[in-house]
């Protein structure tokens, strides 16, 4: 139990750890990477900025500077003068304007903040042919190669956008029905994203793993004071359990001399009764009590045919059935095999075809089928009822768990049974569940390993 205990902790522990880190650096990653996108717009901003103060100066930097043409000579080159204000030039100056045009505007953006940039221009016409280039900032590529660029940002459509590692920005000038397109050389950004991913990831990992040698080291001692609170509740169980024994054997025997000396009377029938009732609780409790201790029984796991098993075990409900008028119907595939307890799995059975011949109404059915599903052994057992319960069928398996309290009552359950039932099949690997397929109809199927068939 401790084992389990502390598995349980370290897993819930570190998938809390696990999805706290994540949140994290997704978290770091992302904001990263925005303020990198912040930056790029910044720095296009800034070239477009510079590039039209520059203009405005009339320096060496105005309109056509560091541009070449392209394509046919007798194209007409940048508009003389400054009459499209809203179409910066291709190029920054190389140098500050010597008229001292940078004191007298102080929004003037001074070229030493582009020097580290790598940028390039390129102007197609409508038709999408190049009119000019700037390629000054820019050695990484020839004129062709940026008026391609340029040619695929305008079949893009966008306004801005990315192409390999360029960060593009289109200027459109409706005067002269062109396009002046700025690219800007993102890598060092796309590397520093990177960079900063890899190394938050490796000191993300490096972290869990020492959490997980952290909460495996305080696992011990978290789970302690619990472990022993559920070690002394099953000790007390198992304690009790065995001293009820003696009582009730003894209430047992004085019944049947009282029996002798006085004769059968109402009385002593209910006497017996609530000590058998109280024997089988007795028995359900220490029987789930070693269960959760790890083992059913000293009997190793066998294999046997569960059809066979399946049918002695109903075989003796049909009597008691038949006095109420159910009807059982059985229908069992041949060979399916099993390999567990063998008296584990009879139990099982008796658990659940007691349950049903108990609340099934008189003049009611009970279908009992047992199949073999790719290598598992299904068995279900459906039987009508006055109600099926109320809430989630599931329930059923909780301990002492009554849908009906009255109708417990009168039929003498402990509401210990289903509970047993689902402990036996866990603990042979395998799963029951309940539902309800209809108002009237309540069904149990249990699905255990099979071993195929003979």
């Amino acid at each position: 139990m401790t084992r389990i205990l502390r598995k349980r902790f370290i897993r819930s522990a570190m998938l809390a750890v696990t999805l706290v880190m994540v949140i994290f650096l997704i978290a770091i990653n992302a904001l990263n990477a925005y303020t990198m996108k912040r930056d790029t717009e910044k720095t296009v901003q800034l070239i477009l900025t510079d590039s039209m103060a520059v203009q405005m100066d009339g320096g060496p930097g105005g309109p056509g500077a560091g541009l070449s043409p392209a394509g046919n000579a007798d194209m007409p080159g940048p508009p003389e003068g400054n009459a499209d204000m809203s179409v910066p030039p291709d190029s920054a100056p190389d140098a500050p304007d010597e008229a001292g045009g940078d004191l007298e505007k102080p929004d003037r953006v001074p070229d030493e903040a582009l020097i580290s940039e790598q940028y390039f221009f390129v102007r197609l016409t409508s038709e999408g042919q190049a009119i000019d280039t700037g390629l000054t900032h820019i050695a990484a590529l020839d004129e062709d190669q940026a008026v391609s660029y340029a040619k695929e940002a305008a079949g893009t459509g966008l306004l801005e956008g990315r192409l390999d590692r360029y960060y593009f920005r289109k200027i459109q000038d409706m005067a002269e029905d062109t396009s002046r397109f700025l690219f800007l050389d993102t890598s060092q950004q796309q590397r520093a994203v990177m960079r900063t991913f890899f190394v938050t990831a490796a000191v993300g990992g490096v972290t869990w793993l020492l959490m997980l040698l952290l909460v495996i080291f305080l696992s011990r001692k978290a789970i302690e004071p619990i472990a022993k609170n559920i070690e002394r509740q099953k000790q007390f169980v198992t304690d009790a359990g065995h001293e009820i024994k003696t009582p009730l054997a003894i209430i047992q025997a004085n019944a049947d001399v009282l029996e002798l000396h006085t004769g059968s009377n109402k009385w002593i029938d209910h006497i017996r009764e609530q000590v058998s009732r109280l024997s089988d609780l007795t028995r359900n409790m220490l029987m789930l009590s070693r269960m959760e201790e790890g083992s059913l029984s000293g009997e190793p796991p066998v294999t046997f045919d569960a059809g066979a098993v399946l049918h002695e075990t109903l075989k003796t409900f049909r009597e008691s059935a038949e006095v109420r008028g159910i009807r059982i119907t059985e229908e069992t595939a041949q060979g399916v095999m099993l390999t567990m307890q063998r008296d584990a799995f009879a139990n099982l059975l008796s658990i659940l075809f007691e349950n049903a011949v108990k609340y099934t109404d008189e003049g009611g059915r009970i279908r009992v089928t047992l199949v073999r599903e790719g290598k598992d052994a299904v068995i279900c057992e459906e039987n009508t009822c006055a109600a099926v319960p109320e809430g989630d069928p599931d329930r059923l398996f909780d301990r002492f768990y009554r849908a009906d309290k009255a109708r417990t009552q009168k039929q003498g359950g402990s509401g210990i049974g289903l509970s047993v039932a689902r402990a036996i099949t866990e603990q042979a690997g395998g799963s029951i569940r309940a539902d309800c397929p209809d108002d009237r109809t309540i069904r149990f199927t249990v699905r255990l390993r099979g071993k195929g068939s003979r």
